[in-house]
């Protein structure tokens, strides 16, 4: 009882509202014919609190070039949910924050100077290092971004030979994997340590199509770990890793600082 905390929700203009869930000590099983936010007999009331335009929607400072965008998909930063990350269709992410100072950087790029017209598909922040976050991409590629700069730590182009990218995911339990899921099934799974420059294992799963994935495990114990696939039919699949995609050694996540101070 006296459940409460706060959500966010994004539309494609890029308003982003705030709302207050509250649980109630009793319920009304007749409602409430002023508050839309309960349901008659519901104990879960949830009222709206503030909302703001999350960007100016305008990808460059240049004028000439500036150009609006659509609002894809919103990540709230895990160490300060003060920060929110909003993915767009020209490849960018855009950084801001729900009040006070403007958050810099404004965008999160690609390497290269001109913005390309992608749709980000995922934004997924690291467990382990809470700075680094992986970006997807609707033309398959793969960016690595630290929260401190617009420009990509690491990039990947053609991991998924073209094919749009449904979802990017680190691992619960070791610092330097990640999985991906792409349109045509197909899923991806990088170790860094031990390459850094294409995924270490591709399984195709064409019999069923796989829509969405979810990776799972104890970073506390590191005693299991894995990804749970859902098919077009409605089946869920449970698939477990082995203990070198499981178990990290002490010093793994210093490695992947290395890597990432290399790459600066």
């Amino acid at each position: 009882t006296g459940l409460s905390f706060q959500l966010a929700s994004l539309d494609q203009s890029g308003v982003l509202n705030f709302w207050v869930v509250l649980e109630l000590p009793i319920a009304n099983e007749a409602g409430s014919p002023t508050d839309l936010g309960l349901r008659p007999g519901g104990k879960v009331k949830l009222l709206h609190s503030s909302s703001l335009l999350a960007a100016d929607r305008t990808s460059s400072r240049d004028a000439v070039k500036a150009r609006q965008f659509q609002a894809l998909l919103l990540k709230i930063l895990p160490t300060d949910s003060n920060h929110f990350f909003i993915g767009t269709d020209l490849g960018l992410v855009s950084h801001g924050t729900s009040h006070g100072l403007k958050a810099l950087p404004k965008f999160y790029r690609f390497q290269e100077v001109e913005e390309r017209p992608v749709d980000i598909s995922s934004i997924h922040f690291s467990p382990f290092k809470l700075h680094l976050f992986l970006v997807g991409c609707g033309d398959g590629s793969i960016r690595l971004h630290a929260v401190s700069r617009d420009r990509p730590v690491a990039e990947w182009r053609s991991s998924t030979a073209g094919e749009p990218l449904v979802s990017l995911q680190w691992s619960q339990t070791r610092p330097a994997v990640f999985c991906g899921l792409d349109a045509a099934s197909n899923l991806y799974i990088w170790d860094l340590l031990e390459s850094d420059a294409q995924p270490v294992i591709t399984e195709r799963l064409k019999a069923d199509r796989v829509t969405a994935m979810s990776v799972f495990g104890d970073s506390g114990q590191q005693t299991y770990s894995g990804v749970a696939l859902a098919h077009q039919s409605g089946k869920i699949e449970l698939h477990y890793f082995t203990k070198a995609f499981t178990a990290s050694s002490s010093a793994e996540e210093e490695q992947l600082e290395s890597l990432m101070t290399e790459a600066f």
